[in-house]
């Protein structure tokens, strides 16, 4: 599975993740260009 393709598959679970780490409601920036940094420097992916 490709980057393109995870983000596409978990869009919503990548929302509610990065809304809770930012203490909002909904993610405030929430296009695939964000959420793929996001995962890119989610240390948590790979450990």
């Amino acid at each position: 599975m490709t980057l393109k393709q995870f983000i596409k598959v978990h869009r919503v679970e990548l929302d509610v993740a990065i809304a809770l780490m930012l203490n909002m409601e909904e993610n405030p920036h929430p296009n695939d260009e964000e959420r793929r940094q996001w995962v890119m420097n989610d240390e948590g992916l790979y450990n």
